[in-house]
């Protein structure tokens, strides 16, 4: 499984990170990964466009996994690089300074997604 990580350089720029998530088998066959600790999670509703949301440049407030159940949102980097994220996609958020990065909602649909802070 991919997971998108943001994190910042020694540039000071927030860059996108390819990263897969490991899974072990268990004596039932079943694959799975190692625990994660998260708390308090909750959901986030972004309007499309021709509503307010498109966020400038900003950090993520905390390490956090941003997990996409709905719509579609595009995350934009100051490279100028882009990247869409769909429904089952996650974004691991651990850009917490530097210049950030921007998010949009594209389509006619609401962006819905399960926020999962990380406990470390």
């Amino acid at each position: 499984m991919r997971i998108t990580r943001l994190s910042t350089g020694q540039d000071q720029q927030t860059h996108f990170e390819d990263i897969n998530v490991e899974f072990h088998t268990d004596a039932r066959g079943v694959s799975q990964s190692d625990p994660v600790a998260v708390s308090a999670p909750y959901f986030s509703k972004a309007s499309p466009p021709g509503t307010p949301h498109s966020v400038a440049f900003h950090n993520a407030p905390r390490r956090q996994y941003v997990l996409v159940l709905a719509g579609v949102m595009e995350i934009e980097v100051g490279s100028g690089e882009k990247r869409q994220f769909r429904a089952g996609e996650m974004v691991l958020a651990e850009d917490l300074d530097g210049q950030g990065h921007m998010t949009r909602v594209l389509g006619d649909s609401d962006r819905l997604a399960m926020i999962l802070p990380l406990d470390r």
